[in-house]
């Protein structure tokens, strides 16, 4: 799918989810797997509470009557999926790392982080790392790792995600 039909896409998903009381969080269009076809996929999110299945209803219901009337996704058949981004959501964006400072992410890059952080010579080509995002500027994050802050460009970063402590739900009473 071209950029230009992406954009537009997620103007209508942006558009439906804050009419809906939502975030559009991210959008993809894949090639289903096991003969499902194309699938388009709307990650939602909201600001004042969690998301609930009402709200993913809702703005699946009104993205697809929406997307039928536009007639903008080309080669027929396709399947709607709208859901949160979930605990471990995957971070693609600024916007995203920006929600999410002070948590463990991991990032997996396209070059060694050493090459954008000379003052750590010792820390080797690596190119996978898990550490607390300190801040998320611009044009790149800043990742505290064993206690060292390494600056990681977006332009490098392949993927990346947050880490959900389940540790943390450890003791916790049930209501």
């Amino acid at each position: 799918m071209n950029k230009e039909l992406i954009e537009k896409l997620e103007k209508i998903a942006s558009d439906t989810c804050v009419r809906e009381g939502c975030i559009l969080y991210d959008l993809e269009f894949v090639s289903g797997s096991q003969g499902r076809g194309r699938i388009v996929r709307v990650y939602v999110e909201r600001q004042d509470q969690q998301v609930s299945i009402q709200d993913c209803e809702r703005v699946s219901h009104g993205l697809n009557l929406l997307l039928d009337v536009e007639d903008i996704i080309p080669g027929g058949d396709y399947m709607l999926e709208v859901s949160t981004p979930g605990l471990e959501r995957k971070l693609s964006k600024p916007y995203h790392y920006q929600t999410v400072l002070g948590k463990t992410i991991t990032v997996k890059t396209t070059e060694s982080i050493l090459d954008f952080n000379p003052e750590y010579p010792n820390t080797g080509k690596r190119m996978n790392a898990k550490g607390i995002l300190k801040s998320a500027l611009e044009s790149e994050i800043i990742l505290t790792v064993d206690n060292m802050d390494f600056k990681i460009p977006y332009s490098i970063i392949e993927k990346g995600k947050v880490v959900f402590d389940f540790d943390s739900l450890k003791g916790q009473k049930k209501k």
